[in-house]
């Protein structure tokens, strides 16, 4: 009896092995821009239930990475991704949902699936979802509440637009801290657009260019703080999306 038992634990330690094995294969081919091994590599990962596999399968049908474009079937492979914990997946069923690709379109679909994922603490989420909601007069300051948030997560779009906002702003004078958000926006981003904003702001201006000195020690002290998803959420469910 003691052999049979150690034989079966040994059995359930190597389990893993091949699936370890099989996701660093498809992930070295994914990055290599291989995608016909890396859905080859991916799939069966995805078929057993493996939420990264998922995600990544979603996305070769989605951009067309050694598939033929599919968006329904990038809408299901996203959905199976976020049924076994992939909570970015809700970020591009979102896009795809104010889009329309794959489904319906649909702005309040956008929503919903965004907010699944800000509520757990994404920061491109809660960006998305401040993006959503700044159309609206009537809901800008739920809009302005995850925009915050994004912010103080490092999002680089959040850091850029907060950035804009204040330097935009006609009664704000001092840019310092409105060109802080931009240099932050800068070091967290790829945003070319960021850098051309610093500069029309500063330029051929030595007031504004001593703000932007002092902006950048600024951001030099400023840490992004990542959210811990707060315990006690109920399971994502996506039924709650699809008829909207």
């Amino acid at each position: 009896m003691g052999a049979t038992i150690i034989i079966a634990l040994m059995a359930l330690a190597l389990t893993p092995a091949p699936v370890l094995a099989g996701m660093k294969e498809a992930k070295a081919a994914y990055e290599a821009k291989d995608y016909k091994t890396a859905f080859k590599e991916y799939l069966p990962l995805a078929e057993a239930g493996n939420a990264e596999a998922q995600n990544k399968i979603g996305l070769m049908y989605y951009y067309a990475f050694g598939r033929e474009r599919n968006y329904a079937k990038a809408v299901m492979w996203f959905k199976k991704a976020v049924n076994n914990g992939r909570i970015f997946s809700l970020i591009s069923l979102g896009y795809m949902a104010g889009k329309g690709q794959g489904m319906k379109k649909s702005i309040a679909k956008r929503e919903c699936y965004n907010r699944f994922a800000a509520i757990r603490g994404d920061e491109t989420a809660q960006w998305a979802l401040y993006f959503t909601l700044s159309d609206s007069f009537f809901t800008m300051k739920e809009a302005k509440k995850w925009l915050n948030r994004a912010i103080k997560q490092g999002q680089p779009n959040a850091l850029g637009r907060q950035g804009a906002l204040l330097i935009l702003d006609p009664l704000n004078f001092d840019k310092t801290e409105g060109l802080m958000y931009l240099v932050l926006a800068q070091k967290y981003g790829d945003d070319p657009e960021v850098d051309e904003f610093i500069e029309e702001t500063v330029a051929d201006d030595s007031t504004r260019q001593k703000q932007l000195g002092k902006a950048k020690a600024m951001a030099a002290k400023w840490k992004p703080v990542k959210e811990i998803p707060p315990a006690g959420l109920p399971p994502i469910d996506l039924s709650k999306c699809e008829n909207l």
